[in-house]
């Protein structure tokens, strides 16, 4: 219950911080109490099952107004995986819930009326015309440079199928595909933004395999719950194909907390134990806290300094966005921070910078490019 309604909260907050400066986040970047908005459109997606099952037995318009704010919400974020994801989970519900279809589809359409009001006063983006452009990426199936990545990476897997272990992928991948610094420059490489691919580099078949028998749902028969569960679930794998949903900490505590529902055996002292697998939700949520909140105040620190930065104050810029730059998890944040420092001059800084980068993102190509850039 918790994690479901801390989700809606920070739709709410999301869809606010659009229309009032709250001063937590970049308005062009909506994403409530989440350090991402690809991170919040996640959670979303994952969220509209979940409120079915715990708000079946209350009163419907509980219901259609949470369905209505997440999905506003969602949408307005412009996470294209995320808007297919939900596609897919709301055919699903639709199809799985025939008793709740209306209040499901007033829901979608209140929530067509709160996204007419978004794009919000706050809502600045590059194009004149965003939803659109989104729409037509997805009909294109544009993924940027990531198809080149993926390729790249699947291919080293075929040559190492044992997999170069858990976490080897931001350290390893540019330095074992020597092609990338020559035909990809600017692309950034310190994630491939598809869990599969990742899982497949990191964990080879073996692993795989393993994780395939440890999510395979437990129990004989697939009940109504365990399903919307599943639903939840497939939303969740569905945005992981273009983003690092199972790496950010909120989305990850959410699958593995869905997951271990939608795998538990049902007996008959459930009952019984119901107050440990509320301890067991709270802990897990805590969890995730702990590990977005230092994200999501880094995240806070570089928008407030890109607005330094826009009123030319550059000096007081890098001041507040230099000390945690690396707790963003966002290499764009360094590469913000690097070209702010070649434009201002500030050339010997600006070296130290990108060594301090290549740190975190060894050989990685764009960097190697930035530091020959600021001698």
């Amino acid at each position: 219950m918790v994690p479901v309604l801390a989700i809606f909260v920070g739709a709410v907050l999301g869809l606010a911080e659009q229309w009032m400066p709250l001063g937590w986040g970049e308005a062009t970047r909506p994403a409530g109490l989440f350090a991402s908005r690809v991170t919040a459109a996640a959670l979303m997606v994952a969220a509209l099952p979940l409120n079915w099952l715990l708000l079946r037995r209350r009163p419907p318009a509980l219901f259609v107004g949470a369905v209505a704010v997440e999905v506003a919400f969602l949408v307005s974020t412009r996470t294209r995986a995320a808007w297919v994801a939900a596609a897919v989970v709301l055919f699903a519900m639709l199809t799985l819930l025939p008793r709740a279809r209306r209040q499901l589809l007033l829901g979608l359409s209140l929530a067509g009326v709160l996204g007419m009001a978004t794009p919000g006063p706050l809502l600045r983006w590059a194009s004149p015309t965003p939803y659109a452009d989104s729409f037509s990426d997805i009909g294109a199936l544009r993924v940027g440079d990531r198809l080149t990545v993926w390729r790249e990476a699947l291919a080293l897997f075929a040559t190492h199928p044992w997999g170069r272990g858990a976490g080897a992928f931001e350290a390893s991948f540019a330095a074992s595909a020597p092609s990338l610094p020559n035909s990809l420059e600017n692309v950034r490489i310190e994630a491939p933004h598809n869990e599969l691919v990742r899982l497949a580099y990191e964990l080879g078949v073996p692993g795989l395999a393993l994780l395939l028998i440890a999510a395979w749902p437990g129990g004989s028969r697939l009940g109504a719950t365990r399903r919307l569960l599943l639903v939840s679930l497939l939303g969740l794998l569905v945005c992981s194909l273009t983003a690092k949903t199972f790496l950010e900490p909120p989305s990850a505590a959410l699958g593995a907390g869905v997951l271990g529902l939608a795998s538990r055996r049902r007996n008959s002292h459930a009952s019984s134990r119901r107050w440990l697998l509320g301890i067991i939700g709270a802990a897990v949520l805590g969890l995730a806290v702990a590990g977005d909140v230092p994200a999501w105040s880094a995240s806070r620190d570089l928008a407030s300094a890109k607005r330094l930065a826009a009123q030319g104050d550059v000096r007081s810029a890098l001041e507040v966005a230099m000390p945690r730059i690396d707790a963003n998890h966002d290499f764009g944040a360094w590469l913000w921070v690097i070209d702010l420092m070649r434009a201002a001059g500030d050339r010997p800084r600006c070296r130290q910078t990108c060594a301090d980068a290549m740190v975190v993102y060894p050989e990685h190509p764009t960097l190697i490019s930035r530091l020959e850039k600021c001698r």
